[in-house]
C-alpha cells in the first residue's frame, strides 16, 4: 500500500487575515458570566427583563468584547490598521438598535443554534452602511466562548428593497377610486388640486407622454382635411 500522505498543519491565522470576508472575534464569556447572574436571581424570561430596562442592554451590550478583526474588516470600515479599528470602535457603531440587540441577546439565552444582527455601521469618514453579525451560539458549559462573527454588507440590498417599495407605493396611487372631470377630465389629487391627466400620471410614475391624434378626434377636428 503507498504511504499515506501527511496532511499539512493548516495556519488558521492565515486563513483568518487572509479572508476576503470580513470577520472579528469576540469574547461572550463575560455576557455569560452576567447571564448566570440572571438566572441564579431567577430570571427565566430575558426578554421580558429587558422590556422596562433598557440600561440593562447596554450593560449586557457591554459585556462583550471584540479582541481581533481581519483585513477585510479593516478595509469596510476604511481604517488604516487593526489598531485604529479597535480603538475607534465606538466610532463605528454608536447608536443601538434597542429591539433588534434585545433580539440577540435573546438568542444567546435561549442557547439558539446562530444570531444575525442587522444594524447600521459607519465608515471612519462617516458613511453609513446596512451590516448583518451572523455567529453560532455556544452552549452555556462550552470552554469555547471565543466566537468569530461574520459581517456581512447589505446595503445594496436594503437600497434596493427601498426602491422596490416606492415603486409599489406610486403603483398603489393608481389604484381604486380616481376623482375625474366628466368635462375636461382633469384629476382631482390628494391636495383638492385639479390636474391635467398628464401630469397626474407624470408625477406617480416614471413615464413621459406624446401626443397625436386619434382618428375620430381628427376627423370632428378636421373634417375637410379627412375628406380629402
Amino acid at each position: 500500500m503507498p504511504e499515506a500522505q501527511k496532511v499539512p498543519l493548516f495556519n488558521y491565522s492565515m486563513v483568518f487575515h487572509q479572508t476576503l470576508i470580513p470577520i472579528w472575534i469576540e469574547n461572550i464569556a463575560p455576557l455569560y458570566s452576567q447571564f448566570a447572574k440572571l438566572k441564579k436571581s431567577g430570571i427565566k424570561d430575558l426578554r421580558t427583563y429587558l422590556a422596562d430596562r433598557p440600561e440593562e442592554v447596554q450593560n449586557l451590550a457591554a459585556k462583550i468584547e471584540v479582541l481581533d478583526v481581519n483585513e477585510a474588516t479593516v478595509k469596510m470600515y476604511g481604517a488604516k490598521n487593526r489598531d485604529e479599528f479597535l480603538g475607534k470602535l465606538d466610532q463605528m457603531m454608536p447608536t443601538m438598535d434597542q429591539e433588534k440587540f434585545t433580539e440577540a441577546l435573546v438568542n444567546f439565552w435561549d442557547q439558539d443554534d446562530v444570531f444575525n444582527l442587522e444594524s447600521t455601521h459607519y465608515t471612519l469618514d462617516h458613511k453609513p452602511f446596512t451590516v448583518i453579525a451572523s455567529a453560532r451560539i455556544p452552549k452555556f458549559d462550552s470552554s469555547e466562548l471565543i466566537i468569530p462573527v461574520t459581517l456581512t454588507d447589505i446595503t445594496s440590498l436594503r437600497e434596493q428593497e427601498q426602491s422596490l417599495t416606492e415603486a409599489l407605493e406610486e403603483i398603489k396611487t393608481l389604484r381604486g377610486i380616481i376623482p375625474i372631470c366628466a368635462s375636461c377630465k382633469k384629476i382631482r389629487d390628494d391636495s383638492g388640486y385639479w390636474n391635467q391627466i398628464e401630469k397626474y400620471i407624470c408625477d406617480r410614475m416614471d413615464v413621459m407622454f406624446t401626443h397625436g391624434i386619434c382618428p375620430d378626434c381628427s376627423h370632428k377636428l378636421y373634417p375637410k382635411e379627412d375628406k380629402e
